[in-house]
């Protein structure tokens, strides 16, 4: 049976890639990952040569030419020996794994239960952040660390977590192990900037940020004459360890 869509993700709205290009080309490569979700059956992204391009759009062979090269600089498509080809339409075309799965519908669950208890759609962000501090620390007891901090993302933030992108920055964040400390000052650094968050992935880097000068403040213990000691980190502080003594 064919099939009659394909994944566009959202998040294409803050590629460079296409942000910069003109109306044009823009269009244009939408068309064309549309038709290769028509030509490509293996999902490998696929196109024939100019020739059936231009006839599927119903354009004149030399013009759909030059949008083809001027796409090709930006490598989001490439040439094949028979036609052409996008650029990672097949990794973003496969089928999700069991954990992104879990992942997402645990997003979908999540997001529900929030819209039913929130009558007031129109609230703004200041006052869904409000709402969100007011949530018991206990709830993060007994989840599992994508849950616990997603939960910390949205009580500090507001926001709720919106497709892919988001469950890669919950990954990277969980992965780099940060903490609450972590993620609130890297929002709080945000905010100084006069800036506003919308996606979960402008939180990595400052929280990574946070998370670094955390680890390397310095320590509080003060090394005594004629004794040798080692940094070691302890719940998230550096301490001093005299060598030679575990506990």
């Amino acid at each position: 049976m064919a099939d009659y869509w394909i994944k566009l993700y959202h998040e294409i709205i803050d590629d460079p890639k296409m942000a910069t290009m003109p109306d044009r080309l823009w269009r244009r490569s939408i068309e064309l990952m549309l038709l290769a979700g028509r030509y490509s059956k293996d999902k490998t992204g696929y196109l024939p040569d100019t020739r059936q391009l231009a006839w599927a759009l119903r354009m004149q062979i030399d013009e759909l030419q030059l949008d083809l090269d001027q796409l090709a600089l930006t490598e989001i498509i490439k040439r094949t020996p028979t036609g052409w080809n996008i650029v990672n339409f097949e990794k973003r075309q496969k089928a999700a794994s069991d954990l992104e799965r879990k992942q997402q519908e645990r997003i979908r669950k999540q997001s529900q239960q929030y819209y039913e208890n929130v009558t007031d759609l129109s609230r703004n962000v200041t006052q869904s952040t409000e709402y969100r501090l007011t949530e018991s620390e206990a709830e993060t007891e007994g989840l599992d660390d994508f849950s616990k901090i997603q939960r910390i993302i949205e009580k500090n933030t507001g926001l709720l977590p919106s497709g892919d992108a988001s469950i890669k920055a919950i990954n990277e964040i969980v992965s780099m192990g940060a903490i609450e400390e972590d993620i609130k000052a890297g929002f709080d650094w945000i905010v100084s900037q006069g800036k506003t968050i919308k996606y979960y992935s402008s939180l990595v880097g400052p929280t990574k940020t946070a998370m670094t000068k955390r680890v390397q403040k310095p320590v509080q213990k003060i090394a005594q004459p004629n004794k040798k000691y080692i940094p070691v980190v302890v719940d998230g502080e550096t301490k001093l360890m005299e060598v030679g003594n575990e506990s």
